[in-house]
């Protein structure tokens, strides 16, 4: 991936993981809780392995 699509990715995953927080913060039962928190942190661990992939050397 180049580095703007990880850039562009790494946005979106952003934003999701927001909307998560969202979803989390305004939940009235558990399961919209839990899913709300679910998003956040898959946002969380997708950008993280975004940055990996960026300072991982490449294989020859």
């Amino acid at each position: 991936m180049t580095d703007s699509g990880r850039f562009v990715t790494g946005a979106l995953m952003a934003l999701i993981s927001l909307l998560g927080l969202v979803l989390a913060a305004g939940a009235v039962d558990a399961g919209m809780e839990i899913f709300g928190l679910g998003l956040f942190v898959f946002g969380v661990l997708f950008i993280f392995q975004l940055i990996r992939q960026a300072y991982e050397p490449e294989e020859n």
